[in-house]
């Protein structure tokens, strides 16, 4: 009687065993840049999001560089290459000129923006109508960003 196993089964063994184990490299590796789309995308809305809350209710004591008799126009977030920049406008009466960048800037891990823009929301109504596309650098993966009219912002 013949222990053992023959060589043949020991190959096709193998052969299953390095097709399963390049599937699930793969499907691991999408995973990775799909996460990293993901939390890029989060960044960007929870940007979005606190520009539109600071809009609602704008408070002047953590806005740098106010002075007592301006006026908050607006609040907003500027969008380019890679990076994220919170701002805030500011005017006398009548005019809202003064663009003031806050906070330090955010920058998006792996992700970058095709084009730019800027969404700005005027005080107190929070109202702008945007898009924007951000994709995942050195790979096809996609998201958009879009700000409705009534303030809903959708991912696809």
């Amino acid at each position: 009687m013949k222990k053992g196993f023959s060589l043949v089964e020991l190959l096709v063994s193998m052969s299953i065993i390095v097709i399963l184990s390049t599937i699930g490299v793969q499907s691991f590796v999408a995973a990775q840049r799909r996460a990293k789309l993901n939390a890029d995308v989060l960044k960007v809305t929870t940007a979005i999001r606190q520009a539109q809350n600071r809009a609602l209710a704008p408070s002047r004591s953590d806005l740098p560089d106010i002075r007592e008799n301006e006026k908050i126009c607006s609040m907003g977030v500027t969008l380019t290459s890679n990076s994220i920049y919170r701002f805030y406008t500011t005017g006398d009466t009548g005019s809202c000129s003064g663009k003031t960048n806050y906070s330090s800037e955010i920058k998006l891990s792996d992700s970058s923006f095709v084009g730019g823009a800027v969404f700005e929301f005027s005080v107190p109504f929070a109202t702008t109508a945007r898009s924007v596309v951000i994709e995942l650098n050195g790979t096809d993966l996609r998201s958009t960003i879009t700000v409705t009219s009534s303030g809903i912002i959708k991912v696809e």
